[in-house]
């Protein structure tokens, strides 16, 4: 069986991350999607849900063919839950979205998933959805790292609450979020109006998490950020210029997560070891990296050599430009 998809919904508060996921379960085919939410209390998805009678192992299946799972320990313990449901059912569990709450560390959660022996080849983030408080955003980069840091992993950006902000302004925010998080897609919603897709897919080919197409992600972007005081997010291109020695480039990679992983939001990219036939695809979130072979969407042109984005936290630029120079075979 495939790994079970999930989607991480997360956002500083009051931001609308609950009304963009009530909005999406009603608007979209509900039946199988599983709503992780990680609040204290009792927890009303779309405000109907089913007699007590229908509740099992916490989970609450909702008349639209939800299932709701109230977060109030584990969360590891909750997506096993899932995991064994959908190996029971797997109609009914067919993706699950996992919404945090307002002051949660995004890229901790995603670390955790990924390291959890329980989870390994039975559950896969597919995509992480960042919900912004479009007027009050400013002010929360510049005073809560932790809102930079659902900034700078988020695969889209929804700036909710966009009405009583001038169109000058709107642009300048996008603009800022793109130099952040050169990754990610940022769309303008509202919650009565959104379209289900940016949260339960399908996406269109390149957007997920997990992009087969990662060479035109760069095409069109700035290639370096300028400098700005912490917390704000800065993301800068890496483009080798010659194929990269695998055993260097390894070493140079866990030592970057060893001293910077707390500042590191995202990695991304397609590249060239040499002696590989194929083009390689690196991607990691804080100190998990993963590498594999690049999907036939991502080759590189002939003499291309691939690209590297690095979102992160005052990360040593130049200094991750140097040691990934140094890992160039050249002939």
């Amino acid at each position: 069986m495939e790994p079970l998809p999930l989607v991480l919904l997360t956002g500083f508060l009051g931001a609308g991350k609950t009304s963009c996921l009530n909005a999406a379960l009603r608007a979209g085919d509900a039946t199988g999607i599983v709503a992780l939410v990680n609040e204290f209390g009792a927890v009303d998805v779309d405000g109907m849900l089913l007699p007590a009678a229908n509740r099992a192992d916490g989970l609450v299946e909702l008349t639209n063919g939800c299932i709701c799972c109230s977060i109030q320990g584990d969360l590891l313990a909750a997506l096993e839950e899932v995991v064994r449901l959908r190996a029971a059912a797997p109609d009914r569990a067919r993706l699950a979205v996992l919404e945090t709450t307002g002051l949660a560390d995004p890229g901790a959660i995603l670390s955790t998933v990924a390291r959890a022996a329980s989870l390994r080849g039975r559950v896969g983030v597919v995509r992480v959805v960042t919900v912004c408080d479009a007027p009050a955003l400013a002010q929360q980069r510049a005073q809560f790292a932790v809102a930079e840091r659902q900034i700078g992993v988020a695969d889209a950006i929804l700036l909710n609450k966009t009405g009583s902000m001038p169109a000058e302004a709107l642009i300048a925010l996008a603009d800022a979020l793109a130099r952040s998080n050169p990754l990610a897609d940022i769309r303008m919603v509202a919650p009565m109006s959104l379209d289900p897709a940016l949260l339960l897919g399908p996406w269109p080919a390149g957007s997920a998490r997990w992009s087969p197409t990662l060479p035109s992600v760069f095409a069109g972007r700035r290639e370096a950020a300028p400098r700005r005081a912490e917390p704000v997010a800065e993301s800068f291109i890496v483009r080798p210029q010659a194929p990269l020695n695998a055993d260097r480039l390894r070493d140079v990679l866990s030592f970057l997560v060893l001293r910077h992983a707390e500042r590191l939001l995202r990695c991304k990219g397609v590249i060239r070891i040499a002696g590989e036939a194929h083009p390689v695809l690196l991607q990691g979130v804080r100190d998990v990296l993963r590498t594999g072979r690049a999907p036939e969407g991502a080759a590189l042109a002939e003499g291309e050599h691939g690209a590297l984005v690095f979102i992160g936290l005052g990360l040593p630029e130049a200094a991750i430009r140097a040691d990934l120079t140094r890992c160039e075979v050249r002939p």
